[in-house]
């Protein structure tokens, strides 16, 4: 996938669904996500449309995270509650 597809309109629906199915927090360290990670990176084989593989992470974790996978490979995005 080029980051061409990151511009376009289908990437933006999809971040904003990914957004709010996570409550806008980062599911590292808790806080603001304004940003959506790619869980298994494109990188490394990680599918790009896939919502199991995208979670929202605000932009320092994203940036510390790089390329590297996180959780092992498993997407478990945070639980809100009270909402």
């Amino acid at each position: 996938m080029t980051n061409r597809a990151l511009g376009s309109k289908k990437w933006k629906d999809l971040r904003l669904r990914v957004l709010a199915r996570d409550g806008r927090i980062c599911y590292i360290c808790g806080g603001e996500a304004t940003q959506v990670d790619h869980i298994t990176p494109r990188v490394k084989g990680g599918d790009m449309w896939d919502m199991d593989n995208l979670a929202a992470i605000c932009a320092r974790c994203n940036q510390r995270k790089g390329d590297r996978v996180f959780l092992g490979g498993q997407s478990t995005p945070p639980i809100v509650t009270g909402k």
